[in-house]
């Protein structure tokens, strides 16, 4: 089994949502050639950078369509978070993060319950779909929890060693 990894670039953020969706559907969406669809997800200098609106757009149809948080915007969180990162964050983005992650602890909660109920597709056992989705938004926690801690370190002026601070 291939884990699958978050994306580190925008480029790539574009590739994951274009494989939950499919090029077509994301060209329709953009009103574009599904090859320029491939241009926006291609890392080098031949790709294409895609707008933010068209970002936007992607982003917006890959979590109404129930594959979960928006990859181009927490890449692009991610990026900017690196660039600015002697920036003071304001308080309310560390609770932000913190609902983020009990969001997914809900939702894993509800996935394992489901799972374990007498009427799901493996009975009382879990079937292998029902454990990957599991596995899958355990995945996502830990990366949601990875972002508190950095928030935190940044809040508190500490280096990823744990040396710094006041």
């Amino acid at each position: 089994m291939t884990r699958r990894r978050d994306p580190q670039t925008i480029a790539g953020a574009v590739a994951a949502v274009v494989g939950a969706l499919t090029k077509e559907h994301c060209a329709d969406m953009l009103n574009v050639k599904p090859r320029q669809i491939w241009r926006y997800a291609d890392d080098t200098e031949d790709g294409t950078p895609i707008t933010v609106e068209n970002a936007l757009r992607l982003d917006a149809a890959y979590v109404n369509e129930g594959h979960g948080d928006a990859p181009i915007l927490k890449v692009y969180r991610q990026l900017l978070d690196r660039r600015t990162e002697g920036a003071q964050r304001q308080v309310g983005e560390l609770f932000i993060e913190l609902l983020d992650v009990d969001d997914v602890r809900g939702q894993l909660a509800a996935a394992i319950h489901n799972a374990v109920a007498s009427s799901s597709p493996g009975g009382r056992n879990f079937t292998a779909n029902e454990a990957l989705e599991g596995i899958g938004l355990a995945e996502r926690m830990i990366d949601q929890l990875q972002d508190v801690i950095q928030a935190l370190r940044v809040e508190g002026g500490i280096n990823s060693q744990g040396g710094g601070g006041p």
